[in-house]
């Protein structure tokens, strides 16, 4: 049952990836993915959810949905200052949104 949830989640991880970066087309499908996986993730892994739903959710989707191998290859594309500006903004957002996500988790549950 848990592969058949960490498939489910990864399948559906994955297609939302490749769809945000059809739509945008440029680094911010990278931001965006991996900003909207912390968030997930922040919520998923401070919620009083089903340990089925928690796999479906955390290594499964946020797992296939959020890709820092593809950010490391933006950066390499990049110039210096403009890496270093895309790496401090992935960073900052995405420790935004996770801490975003264990703040709804909270006040949720």
């Amino acid at each position: 049952m848990t592969l058949l949830l960490l498939t489910l989640g990864a399948a559906t991880g994955t297609a939302l990836r490749y769809l945000t970066s059809q739509a945008l087309r440029t680094p911010w499908a990278t931001l965006t993915v991996n900003t909207t996986g912390s968030l997930i993730l922040g919520y998923t892994l401070t919620a009083p959810l089903p340990e089925t739903l928690r796999t479906l959710l955390a290594p499964g989707l946020c797992g296939a949905l959020t890709t820092y191998s593809t950010l490391s290859h933006e950066l390499t594309q990049l110039t210096r200052k403009q890496a270093a500006q895309y790496l401090t903004t992935t960073i900052t957002l995405g420790l935004t949104a996770a801490l975003t996500g264990t703040a709804l988790a909270k006040l949720i549950h």
